[in-house]
């Protein structure tokens, strides 16, 4: 039994140290571990040579305990600091330094000093383990969460190897001898737990042991342990049964028998089992098929590589097609019940929208790709899914893909045969489903963008017709008061003049709206350089005929390089504002002055005025006005424009009941960015 069991754990450390080796460890960690794996070896190894060459004596595993509790005592000193030198932490470390005293004090023991008492060799090797279990205690408990999870095989694997040590020594030293079951049950105890060790080095980057081993292998060496472990729990049970069943005893370990039997078969003839197991496996043991973080580059790469020729959809369905390395393929929009199909691949052969619809209602509860070759073959694994023929019997598709977004089915994708995938694991399905949700979330955009210019182009129309609707507002309201006064005064000859200045100014202002609004005419051709005084003399010659009548004050003329009508439209819209919001017997007040660098024109009126929060909120914003149907609500709007378009500022400042002050300031020519 000793032979056998100190065996199979020399071989199971050789055989992780073989692997080790292959991986080409370069880390002081993996060196480490290689050291204390041939350690492991040797361990086993001097049992073999003296049962079989009877080499040695057989209390010679007492020293290569010690050897090996200390080489494990160096990893995990070493384990905090995995970059520094290992020489430079074991020579500040005060409890490597004393385990090498207990070490040599071992050897001398033992080599030296072979008469005396075997105890004080049992209680040296007490006080290494001990050593080893509160280092592994004290690293354990600095880790971080993460690190943790990446450690904790390890910690189970030394838990429990040196935990039976103790327990194997502490017996030893208590009865003066140690206890042979025991000591045989060692090397199974080192072979049945060294794959927490395997799970350990592989979570451990900077260990730099990159294990890979068969699925197939791992996938029936966890069957052979789960049977071992079956068998050990149905004989733990039935002696139990045995000792404390009484005149009962032979029939309840027969009832026991059949019910271990059953759920042996329902264990091992379980199909759906056996898959779980190895999925489990596969998501646990073993590294990533894909690349993630190369694949989401790639995959942001091509979303951005669109054509402006290429449609969302078209782009959607070759970048699906790319990655799964097929050639035919199909995408079809789902709004709610309706299908529509919106691209394909070159080769493909057309498909009726009816071979897709009834797929919409399947999605709404199943969010599952569909393996059409697989559903032919094993159609139970697809419970409450009916396919249309002309669907089903197309080779031309092997895999349907819903894209869902937000819970939402929006598309649905029907990919042609693989050249590089034949069958679907866990891995490719979830692979798969992030490209399908990546490619969900572009369509939605594509189509919140398309939307969303399509409204812009709503609102540029709707304030083109706002503007139009506000120059002729103001043209039909001079035209309107020539109409109401020509009965009156028609055969005055000043009246007649002023009718014909008033239509020419109409006629000039609706021809300026033509023009503004004609295509390839947005940019202004009437810059000029224009008097300042001369455009405010004329506004306030257009608002005389209202009350309060406009004053103005001209410190200094100015001439600008500006579009004139613009700024005279401007310019009459904030004081017709002005006018409207004082009373008869208040005052609007135009003046020009000029600074250092710029030249302002106020526009002063002592009317109701206007609270901070109607200036912060509303005063500047577009189709917002106080004025009802008489009003567009985009004069002060038109203006700030204008300030803007001419690097310029419209400011103003106002205190309800005592009134308002605009101030237009444009920059001198000097200063001006041309």
């Amino acid at each position: 039994m000793a032979f056998l069991s100190y065996l199979s754990a020399g071989l199971a450390y050789l055989f992780f140290a073989a692997l080790l080796l292959a991986a080409k460890v370069k880390s002081n960690s993996g060196r480490l571990l290689l050291l204390v794996c041939f350690v492991g070896v040797l361990w086993s190894l001097q049992v073999l040579l003296y049962f079989e060459l009877a080499w040695g004596e057989l209390t010679d595993f007492l020293l290569l305990d010690g050897l090996r509790s200390v080489s494990w005592l160096i990893f995990i000193i070493c384990l905090m600091e995995p970059e520094t030198r290992i020489s430079k932490q074991l020579m500040r470390s005060t409890w490597f330094w004393l385990s090498l005293v207990i070490l040599a004090s071992l050897a001398y023991n033992l080599i030296l000093n072979p008469q005396m008492s075997p105890l004080w060799s049992y209680y040296l090797n007490i006080f290494l383990v001990v050593q080893v279990l509160v280092h592994l205690e004290r690293v354990y408990r600095h880790l971080t969460m993460e690190h943790r999870w990446r450690l904790k095989p390890l910690v189970l694997y030394l838990g429990l190897i040196f935990g039976f040590d103790f327990f194997f020594y502490a017996q030893a030293a208590l009865f003066a001898e140690f206890d042979v079951e025991f000591w045989q049950a060692r090397g199974f105890v080192h072979c049945l737990t060294l794959p927490m060790l395997v799970i350990a080095t592989r979570r451990t980057t900077h260990w730099s042991a990159r294990i890979y081993v068969s699925r197939d292998v791992v996938f029936h060496s966890s069957l052979m342990m789960l049977a071992g472990l079956y068998l050990l729990l149905m004989a733990l049970v039935g002696y139990y049964i045995k000792y404390m069943g009484g005149e009962w005893g032979g029939a309840i370990q027969l009832l026991f028998a059949v019910v271990a039997l059953l759920m042996l078969a329902v264990v091992f003839f379980s199909e759906s089992f056996r898959q779980k197991v190895k999925v489990f496996i596969a998501k646990h043991f073993f590294a990533n098929r894909y690349e993630y973080r190369d694949e989401w580059l790639s995959l942001t790469q091509d979303l951005m590589e669109q054509t402006e020729q290429s449609s969302p959809y078209q782009h959607a369905l070759a970048i699906m097609l790319k990655r799964l390395s097929a050639d035919t393929g199909f995408i079809y929009q789902t709004q709610g019940q309706q299908v529509t199909k919106m691209a394909q691949s070159d080769s493909a052969r057309a498909l009726p929208n009816d071979a897709v619809a009834p797929l919409v209602a399947y999605f709404k509860h199943h969010n599952w790709l569909i393996d059409l070759v697989e559903l032919r073959n094993s159609p139970q694994r697809y419970p409450d899914l009916v396919v249309p023929p002309a669907l089903i019997n197309q080779s031309q598709v092997w895999l349907v893909v819903p894209a869902f977004y937000q819970q939402e089915l929006i598309g649905i994708m029907l990919i042609g045969p693989s050249r590089a995938l034949r069958q679907l694991n866990w891995e490719d399905r979830d692979y798969i489903k992030v490209i399908a949700k990546q490619l969900a979330h572009y369509l939605v955009l594509h189509q919140a963008h398309s939307e969303l210019a399509e409204a812009k182009q709503f609102q540029a129309f709707n304030q083109m017709s706002a503007f139009l609707v506000h120059d002729l507002k103001n043209t039909l309201a001079q035209l309107s008061l020539i109409v109401s006064n020509a009965e009156k005064h028609k055969t005055n000859p000043e009246f007649i003049d002023d009718s014909l200045v008033t239509i020419d100014n109409a006629v000039q202002r609706i021809t300026r709206v033509v023009d503004h609004f004609r295509p390839n005419e947005n940019q202004p051709s009437c810059l000029a350089n224009v008097s300042l005084e001369a455009i405010l003399m004329h506004v306030c010659h257009e608002r005389s005929h209202v009350q309060p009548i406009p004053s103005l004050r001209i410190e200094h003329d100015v001439t600008l390089y500006t579009d004139a009508n613009r700024l005279q439209e401007v310019l009459l819209h904030l004081v017709q504002n002005a006018q409207e919001a004082t009373s008869a017997q208040g005052e609007v007040n135009l003046v020009l002055q000029v600074s250092d660098n710029t030249v302002d024109i106020h526009i002063q009126d002592t009317g109701c005025g206007m609270d901070d929060d109607f200036i912060r909120h509303r005063l500047f914003a577009p189709f917002d006005t106080t004025k009802g149907n008489a009003g567009m609500g985009i004069g002060v709007y038109e203006a700030r424009q204008f300030a803007m378009a001419n690097q310029g500022l419209l400011t103003v400042s106002s205190e309800v009941g005592i009134g308002s002050h605009f101030t237009l300031s444009l920059p001198l020519p000097e200063h001006t960015d041309t």
